[in-house]
């Protein structure tokens, strides 16, 4: 981020940007106050951008509406702690938006990046292995680099193709020191592709993150767990333009660390909605987590586990497509089936171009890869998906994040070798991450703490072929750890799991590295 202009205010001031700093010094030059400010500049041009995504054989329709289009992402909001956690917001969309809810979304990662990856770029960020072997292995679309390291190519972004169709855009993160693409220490987006953004906001942020007068002015003005987005997103809703609206807010703060914190939550998202019940009424409007809740010891539960797996996800109709019989059965038949990220997708593209070119009256199967100058892998919502449920590896789901569950039973203790095998294999390949990382100067040396359990469960398929899944307690620092090995004892998608929270045991020494969760600092032990 480069500093803009600064003024002296001594006479009213037209401000060029979204995000600014006011700040009053006294006659000894001692800064008395600060504060940040946010608006939409309401002197940005929108100016008309080639479209270069369509397949040149397709045709737009520019007589067909455009509707707006909002997301709202709530980091780590599973679909069961939205039913237990945000009931007033939810029945709000729900009886006033004609809200639909899908119960089977899947996650394509562990974490927010691969799912963003998913959702927003159509891209796959890990190799997929089919449970037993008997497919060829799908190959993640970034190899052999890693997305991590390099800037990311923006030709298959979503918004990015809003934006070429003529729609405003906006995006809005509260985390200040990351966003969605560039969680932890990428690279990211190297651009600015928004024409209004909050990112200004998040750096000031983590620059005056200690200042007194900063955290002063916050807690004034009632900025908690990041829902000042909600603030920024509200003065784009009421700006008026001919031109549709797109927005994307990402809102980290809010339940990342502390899941109950959405029962305080809901009072303050549902306010909102409810104050810009009009501005959302005509609108293609979704509320989604991008995985579930997936620290401290909830994740080690089945139900945990499951939920991680499991993000919310709500889609709201537009007002004048609420007699569309086709589109909402569609919506609901698939609201009851297994879908992932990359068909959330495919719903974007939809109905930015297919379902909107026809007035979304004809919602019969259609390859969106016929639209666009890419393979779209996923279906899109609007339209029926297959009466054959699809198997994880069709969405390109790793098996260790699928929610359909293998038949899995526990391994007696008495099969000793196949126990000594997995032991050998499993801190091997959990040492192996920390040499791969780099961190062996700065982390110790991994052991099973052999006064807790090594969980194995195994099936088995109709051919003989194994497959194990354990879960290991470490030494040092009790790190617990779930992952899945094949019958030849070999790591199922180079994946170990942590389930409860390293932050005070690596961060302490490795902030940035994405192997830092198999971290215990030396430091820790020599003090």
């Amino acid at each position: 981020m480069k500093d803009g202009n600064i003024f002296e205010v001594k006479k009213p001031i037209i401000l060029d940007c979204d995000i600014f700093t006011f700040y009053c010094k006294n006659n000894k030059n001692q800064k008395i106050f600060l504060d940040f400010i946010f608006h939409i500049n309401r002197g940005v041009q929108y100016k008309n951008i080639p479209i270069t995504f369509l397949n040149s054989q397709y045709k737009i329709k520019e007589e067909t509406t455009k509707y707006d289009v909002h997301i709202y992402v709530i980091d780590s909001l599973s679909y069961y702690n939205a039913l237990r956690s945000l009931q007033n917001t939810r029945q709000l969309l729900l009886n006033k938006l004609n809200g639909i809810e899908m119960k089977f979304l899947n996650i394509n990662g562990e974490n927010s990046r691969p799912n963003a990856y998913s959702f927003l770029l159509n891209k796959n960020s890990y190799n997929v292995t089919d449970a037993f072997g008997n497919k060829p292995q799908i190959i993640n679309d970034f190899h052999p680099l890693n997305p991590c390291n390099h800037p990311l190519n923006i030709s298959t972004y979503i918004v990015n193709y809003y934006k070429q169709m003529g729609y405003i855009t906006l995006n809005a993160e509260d985390y200040h020191f990351f966003g969605m693409f560039n969680y932890f220490s990428c690279v990211g987006i190297d651009k600015n592709l928004y024409h209004h953004s909050f990112r200004p906001y998040q750096l000031l942020r983590s620059r005056y993150i200690k200042d007194n007068f900063y955290n002063n002015r916050k807690k004034e003005k009632c900025f908690i767990n990041g829902l000042e987005i909600l603030e920024f997103l509200e003065e784009f809703l009421k700006k008026n333009t001919s031109q549709p609206k797109f927005s994307l807010i990402w809102n980290s703060f809010l339940i990342h660390d502390n899941m109950n914190n959405l029962f305080d939550g809901d009072d303050k998202i549902y306010s909102f909605y409810l104050k810009n019940l009009e501005k959302f009424n005509n609108s293609f409007t979704i509320l989604m987590g991008d995985h579930g809740y997936r620290l401290n010891n909830f994740q080690k539960s089945d139900i945990g586990f499951h939920e991680h797996k499991n993000p919310y996800f709500m889609i709201t109709i537009p007002y004048n497509l609420r007699n569309n019989a086709k589109l909402i059965n569609n919506l609901k038949i698939n609201s009851e089936k297994h879908i992932s990220f990359l068909d959330v997708y495919a719903t974007l593209l939809d109905i930015l171009t297919e379902g909107r070119n026809n007035n979304f009256i004809n919602l019969k199967p259609y390859d969106l890869s016929n639209v666009v100058n890419d393979k779209i892998k996923g279906k899109s919502l609007i339209r029926p998906l297959p009466d054959k449920p699809r198997s994880c590896y069709e969405m390109y789901i790793p098996i260790q994040y699928c929610l359909c569950q293998l038949n899995f039973k526990y391994l007696p203790q008495s099969n000793k070798k196949e126990y000594d095998m997995l032991k050998e294999a499993f801190i091997y390949q959990l040492n192996k991450k920390i040499i791969i990382g780099n961190l062996t100067n700065i982390c110790e040396k991994m052991f099973l703490d052999n006064n807790e359990t090594f969980f194995v469960r195994k099936v088995t398929n109709k051919n003989g072929k194994a497959l194990y899944q354990v879960e290991a307690v470490t030494l040092p620092g009790k790190a617990m750890y779930r992952a899945m090995f094949n019958e030849k004892i070999q790591l199922i998608g180079n994946d170990i799991i942590r389930l409860n929270q390293y932050k005070h045991q690596a961060e302490v020494c490795e902030k940035k590295s994405e192997y830092r969760k198999f971290c215990y600092c030396k430091k820790l032990l020599n003090n």
